[in-house]
């Protein structure tokens, strides 16, 4: 089973047992900031096809969301991954550094769950790990998640994330681009 999947089964489990009250949106209003642990799979299309490679990396996030109806949520989210995503060969190593993204994220909240989907923009860098080469690189980031809320304020999410980015440039020329998939799991304070 992909990463892919079991998010959606994470998903599904939330949103069977439960109804939605009109309380439920509010708990979700206000700021946010939180770490994630994420588990990335970059693929690599740079001349010739590098592969995949798999990583472990840190993020942190924060945003602020708004409680819209009894039980939708809209916000904002801001998300730095602190770790680089790697990937290429002995020879050849690459990495998307300092990776900042900047999404809309909607969603339905039920009892103390959180549904949700974004979409956004990213900007990182890209480089050649072995070599002072590095390019500024942008593209787009989509994701779809659960959130539950804990006592004291806490969230823990889960989340699955693709960012595809566009890397033609001075290192590598035309039509080149990378894609990092990126499995999520956040602990998040409410304020």
């Amino acid at each position: 089973m992909t990463s892919f999947h079991k998010t959606i089964a994470l998903v599904g489990l939330l949103a069977l047992p439960h109804g939605a009250s009109a309380q439920d949106a509010q708990q979700w209003q206000g700021g946010y900031a939180g770490i994630a642990l994420n588990w990335t799979d970059t693929d690599y299309s740079i001349n010739t096809n590098f592969g995949t490679s798999t990583n472990a990396a840190v993020g942190i996030y924060g945003g602020y969301n708004f409680a819209i109806a009894d039980s939708f949520v809209v916000g904002g989210e801001v998300i730095y991954d602190v770790t680089p995503a790697v990937a290429g060969d002995v020879f050849l190593p690459f990495a998307i550094e300092n990776n900042l993204e900047l999404r809309l994220r909607g969603g339905f909240a039920f009892n103390q769950n959180l549904v949700y989907a974004a979409v956004g923009v990213a900007n990182a860098e890209f480089a050649v790990i072995t070599g002072p080469q590095t390019d500024d690189i942008d593209g787009v980031t989509y994701a779809i998640g659960a959130e539950r809320m804990l006592p004291s304020g806490l969230s823990l999410r889960a989340e699955y994330s693709r960012s595809d980015f566009d890397v033609s440039g001075n290192i590598f020329g035309p039509d080149q681009d990378a894609t990092v998939d990126e499995l999520s799991l956040g602990l998040a304070i409410h304020f």
